[in-house]
């Protein structure tokens, strides 16, 4: 019998955490936190789409993939609750520059803008502001531009066939914003846990 990882679809280093989450707060705001947000970033890595009847391939593709996005947003807000005792240590993640890649692969997926040109006049600041840079070619942070499509998939009118363009457009922009979030979960996480065994080591 194949006993099932424990520890698959949890961050990086996720047994060491739980190992020494009696000294979370050292390094965390709560082990509570860090919990919550393992639970909501095993729920995004583990999805693998939706069941959806009588849809076309490529629209439930969309919808499975502006689904994920918004589950991994969640992990992402998870995490940032998490360390928000430690704010010069992630201000980082919403650093523009660290974005540039990402940034660049989803213009070449959506070289006309149809996906963020279709969400900037519906959200307000900071989302439209992000967008507004990302629509003229400047820098932005990527975690906004995620935490927009997410917002109107989740509150307004988003649709894979909204922005006029195909759906897979819409999956090829929200997977890869979502690879960008949990590269940057990843990092961040593994940071904390380094420190968090440091400490271990000076008791």
């Amino acid at each position: 019998m194949i006993v099932p990882n424990p520890n698959r679809n949890y961050p990086p280093r996720w047994a060491t955490f739980d190992s020494l989450s009696g000294l979370a707060q050292t390094v965390f705001t709560s082990s509570a936190d860090v919990y919550r947000f393992g639970a909501r970033y095993r729920l995004a890595r583990a999805f693998r789409g939706l069941d959806l009847e009588d849809y076309s391939g490529p629209t439930a593709n969309g919808y499975s993939a502006l689904t994920r996005l918004a589950f991994t947003y969640s992990a992402f807000e998870g995490l940032m609750t998490a360390v928000s005792n430690t704010p010069p240590k992630y201000a980082g993640v919403l650093d523009p520059s660290n974005w540039a890649d990402c940034l660049q692969a989803v213009r070449t997926i959506d070289p006309t803008y149809q996906v963020f040109g279709f969400l900037h006049n519906r959200l307000r600041k900071p989302y439209r502001a992000a967008i507004g840079a990302f629509l003229v070619g400047q820098p932005c942070s990527g975690i906004l531009l995620a935490g927009s499509i997410r917002h109107i998939f989740l509150h307004g009118d988003l649709t894979p066939n909204a922005a006029q363009c195909p759906p897979s457009t819409m999956s090829a922009v929200c997977n890869r914003l979502t690879t960008a979030m949990f590269r940057v979960m990843d990092r961040e996480f593994r940071e904390r846990v380094e420190e968090l065994i440091l400490v271990a080591e000076q008791l």
